[in-house]
């Protein structure tokens, strides 16, 4: 058995992650029960997997980054 820490750059350094916040712009999406459309909840969700993913060593390409639809130039 090994014991210690692995380091999380290492687990995943030279792999490319795409990710896609679904929806943007005038798409909201479906609207939750509290009025907040679906595509503020998988852009804050794709963020803050982005930041996760980078610590461990990813390189990350969003299809959006703000309240736009994806543009396909990812």
């Amino acid at each position: 058995m090994v014991e210690g820490k692995i380091s999380l750059p290492y687990l995943l350094a030279g792999v490319t992650v795409a990710l896609d916040p679904g929806h943007g712009g005038a798409d909201a999406g479906a609207v939750g029960p509290a009025g907040t459309p679906e595509k503020n909840n998988t852009l804050a969700i794709g963020l803050d997997l982005v930041d996760s993913l980078r610590a461990a060593g990813a390189k990350v390409v969003l299809t959006r980054s703000g309240d736009a639809p994806p543009t396909g130039n990812a």
